[in-house]
């Protein structure tokens, strides 16, 4: 999103000498490749006078140390790669206005096996066995997926008319074209049309990963500059991709989310501690390991701490790159990532005014729990896209209508609809005295004293929306026993006299015939 240019301070890095300035090495480094990071710069979003001025004081720094810059940063970091010896980086780091400088470390993508689409029907219910269904409670409207990957086939029938320009790091002329498939069917479990959980929201792919599905650092730090320059309340990122611990990915991520970007990212597939990987342990990521079909982690899923959630990863068919109606069945944690991606687009479709730390807390506090077998430490969350439902449901109390008169003994009757409906409540005069799960919602009532009543109902659904409806009755003054009227209840074939009439105790309600007066009120 395009902003007024940004008055910049410090742009020509004279900050005074710090010695913490640091030189950090990289797991799987891409040899004489370094990233630089300042400090003593603002960030820039946007375009114009101030990301220049930054530039121009990038390219004076690198001369100086003999770099040749390769990316430029100014939204999720301020800094930029370069290509230079190890001993002129190590005086680079040196310099009073850097904060670091990082060896530039190799990624990959986060998924390789093979085996049948589930994760949608999973995901939308708490407890196996599967249903079959999959339940499209917010499908992403206006919501935007940034899919950091190996780009997307934009052809494809799963995201027909929702495909955005995006941007790529990979310079080998292919521009976002999808040349691996990983990037492809990431996008489609979390938007496609099929396959996807958002089945509406855009998608803008952000190449940052080859042909073979590998990259750098530095061309992911780059994507994510790019997503954060772009930022909208609707947004969430995807990445299904990892290497070794990286400071300067992990800022980026940071920064992204700061901007308003929700991040998911895989936790790998290394059978390993998550937090020992970058972006997996950045702080405020949502970090997503894979479960299999029977609940159990998956075999690969690395986890502890930094594990965020856990989705479906183990045997996931989404759209593949072959041909415009192509599907592959794969898995890893980058199968689980955007289905975790998907539930979010819609979450925040429904909840734009929602930080990231609120969309987070949102999907933990929702999550199934306890259903994961052998989490290893990681907490036993599994995604639930009931809780994107943004639709309440409905209650109307059909019997006894609205102002009617009738004995000590009726019966309410209530219709509620919701594709998640989770409960319906009755309470008179204010008092909860009955709660089902489930239809028929007809509440048996008896022992309220003569006069007028309150009734109210209120139908909760699964992501804890509530509807309420009222009316008021009034219950007659009855002699023997043989009072009509009203709903259900009628005279009761003489009933000894209806001693209950009149006492004063609390009403009762029971599935069948109305319980014996004098008890507290209560329910089946």
């Amino acid at each position: 999103m395009a902003t007024a240019p940004v008055a910049v301070l410090s742009v020509a890095f004279t900050a005074q000498a710090d010695p913490s300035a640091k030189f950090l090495r990289s797991s799987a480094a891409v040899a004489g490749e370094y990233i630089v990071v300042m400090k003593a710069a603002p960030l820039v979003q946007g375009d114009g006078a101030g990301i220049s001025a930054l530039h121009a004081s990038f390219d004076a720094l690198a001369s100086k140390h003999k770099a040749a810059v390769t990316q430029r940063y100014t939204s999720s970091v301020v800094g930029f790669a370069a290509r230079m010896s190890e001993a002129d980086a190590k005086v680079l780091a040196e310099d009073p206005a850097v904060a670091f400088v990082e060896e530039n470390g190799v990624v990959q993508a986060s998924g390789v096996q093979a085996g049948a689409t589930w994760g949608l029907d999973r995901i939308d219910q708490g407890a196996l066995p599967l249903d079959t269904k999959f339940a499209h409670l917010g499908q992403g409207d206006d919501a935007i997926v940034y899919v950091i990957d190996t780009g997307v086939r934009n052809t494809h029938a799963e995201f027909t008319g929702r495909m955005l320009p995006g941007f790529t790091a990979i310079n080998d002329g292919r521009g976002t074209v999808d040349c691996n498939g990983h990037g492809t069917h990431v996008a489609g479990t979390a938007a496609g049309t099929t396959y996807g959980v958002a089945k509406k929201a855009k998608i803008v792919p952000v190449r940052v990963l080859d042909c073979q599905g590998s990259g750098t650092n530095a061309g992911v730090i780059a994507g994510i500059d790019y997503v954060t320059a772009q930022a909208t309340p609707r947004s969430v990122a995807n990445m299904s991709l990892g290497g070794g611990a990286s400071d300067a990915v992990d800022q980026a991520v940071g920064r992204a989310i700061t901007a308003g970007i929700v991040m998911a990212v895989a936790a790998g597939n290394d059978n390993l501690n998550a937090c020992n990987y970058s972006p997996a342990r950045a702080p405020n990521a949502i970090t997503v390991g894979a479960t299999a079909i029977t609940d159990a982690r998956s075999t690969f899923s690395n986890f502890g701490t930094c594990v965020d959630l856990s989705a479906p990863g183990t045997g996931i068919t989404s759209a593949w790159i072959d041909n415009d109606t192509a599907t592959r069945t794969i898995s890893g944690t980058s199968m689980a990532t955007p289905h975790v991606a998907g539930a979010i687009a819609a979450y925040r479709s429904a909840h734009p005014a929602a930080t990231p730390a609120q969309v987070e807390a949102a999907m933990k506090a929702k999550a199934w729990q306890n259903k994961i077998t052998d989490p290893q430490g990681s907490p036993n969350l599994l995604l639930n896209t009931r809780m994107v439902d943004s639709v309440p449901p409905t209650a109307a109390i059909m019997a006894p209508v609205a102002g009617a008169t009738v004995s000590s003994s009726f019966m309410v009757s209530v219709a509620a609809t919701d594709v998640n409906l989770a409960s319906v409540q009755l309470s008179l005069d204010g008092a909860v005295i009955g709660t089902k799960a489930a239809a028929p919602f007809d509440f048996q009532v008896s022992g309220l004293a003569p006069g007028s009543h309150t009734i109210s109902v209120t139908s909760k659904d699964l992501a804890e929306q509530a509807t309420t409806a009222t009316t008021t009755v009034t219950v007659m003054v009855s002699g023997g026993g043989g009072g009509g009227g009203g709903g259900g209840g009628g005279g009761g074939g003489g009933g000894g006299g209806g001693g209950g009439d009149g006492t004063g105790e609390p009403a009762e309600v029971s599935e069948g015939a109305p319980l014996a007066v004098g008890r507290a009120a209560r329910c089946c």
